[in-house]
């Protein structure tokens, strides 16, 4: 009987040492550990035993996601994370951990408290102000395109109003446009008028004769 469990013991350890890098041995067979699970947390008998970052371990000894931009957590919500990633915080409204974009002072399930220059507060988070940009083209990072009337005035892409000189120099170039246009037009007028008026006293002349 003792003879049978040394050989018992034998297989077992010559299988334990049989198994490849990233599989444990169980029931007498090499399996695979999750491919999320530490590398020298995956014992023989039991499976993985601790986690990489951004992943928890769960009932079946497998490792499952945190919730985005999280570091370390116990389970798959937002309360069970114990660590966003640096530079992020948690955020009740999107339930996930949030970059906090122009944010100066931040606080965990409550958000932004103050931001930076370039940006207003809004619902716990800070919004780029886009003053002077054109529809469609704000983005969380700055303006894209500037409305009529306004340029960009930085590498940031705020918009400012444009000089009075310059608005003064469009709208003389605008009405001397326009004054152009009316004249072309009326000069057709009276000329397609002073044809007609020519052709009906040629065709009186005519008549007369």
């Amino acid at each position: 009987m003792n003879y049978i469990l040394f050989l018992n013991l034998i297989v077992f350890i010559n299988a334990t040492h049989l198994c490849e890098e990233g599989y444990y041995f169980l029931n007498e067979t090499c399996i695979e550990c999750d491919k999320h699970c530490l590398y020298d947390k995956c014992i023989d008998e039991i499976g993985c035993q601790e986690c990489q970052p951004k992943y928890y371990l769960n009932e079946t000894n497998g490792c499952n996601p945190c919730v985005l931009n999280c570091e370390k957590c116990t389970g798959d919500t937002l309360e069970k994370c114990t660590k966003c990633q640096d530079g992020f915080y948690k955020s009740n409204i999107s339930q996930i951990c949030l970059l906090p974009y122009g944010c100066i002072e931040y606080e965990d399930f409550i958000g932004c408290k103050s931001c930076e220059e370039h940006y207003i507060l809004n619902n716990s988070m800070c919004i780029y102000k886009c003053d002077g940009c054109s529809d469609g083209y704000c983005t969380t990072t700055g303006c894209e395109k500037c409305s009529n009337w306004f340029k960009e005035s930085d590498s940031f892409g705020d918009c400012t109003k444009a000089s009075v000189g310059k608005i003064i120099c469009v709208i003389i170039i605008i009405l001397i446009i326009i004054l152009v246009l009316i004249g072309i037009i009326s000069g057709i007028f009276f000329f397609i008028k002073k044809q007609r008026k020519h052709r009906q006293y040629e065709d009186a002349y005519h008549n007369v004769n």
